[in-house]
């Protein structure tokens, strides 16, 4: 340690000096804590206790003769639900995946009907598929609709 730090130590041990403060360094306290302060301090707070408690007791049978001469709850708010405005979450996400995905597998893989005046139906995916490789796909006629090049 330096000067300057050895003679901070030396100048705090001397103000806190037991004799320089007045009291004789004994290791604990002369006087202990009044028995009176604590016995009614724990006397109020048994009081307040019992107020509260008896407080509560009235308002619980205030409540309960309150719900017997009406008939009804005592909040008229207690029975309406009300729906959130859409969109809602759903409530059991994986039982509607498996719902969606089968609506999907059936449309991509059934014959149906689209619309019977025009003759239009859905034929099955694989099926399409199978058509187009083996004819091709419709080429664009060459006229005033494409670009020259």
């Amino acid at each position: 340690m330096d000067k300057w730090s050895n003679g901070v130590l030396e100048y705090m041990s001397e103000e806190l000096d037991s004799e320089s403060i007045g009291q004789e360094n004994e290791g604990y306290e002369k006087s202990d804590v009044e028995i009176k302060v604590v016995v009614l301090f724990l006397a109020g707070l048994a009081v307040l206790l019992l107020v509260v408690m008896l407080l509560m007791t009235g308002l619980y049978d205030f409540l309960e003769f309150k719900f017997e001469r009406t008939g009804t709850e005592v909040s008229p708010l207690v029975d309406i639900v009300q729906i959130p405005p859409g969109p809602r979450l759903q409530a059991n996400p994986a039982e509607e995946l498996v719902l969606v995905q089968g609506w999907e597998e059936e449309r991509l893989n059934s014959y149906q009907w689209v619309d019977e005046d025009t003759g239009t139906f859905r034929i099955p995916i694989d099926r399409a598929i199978q058509i187009i490789s083996e004819t091709g796909l419709p080429a664009r006629e060459s006229g005033g609709d494409s670009p020259e090049k």
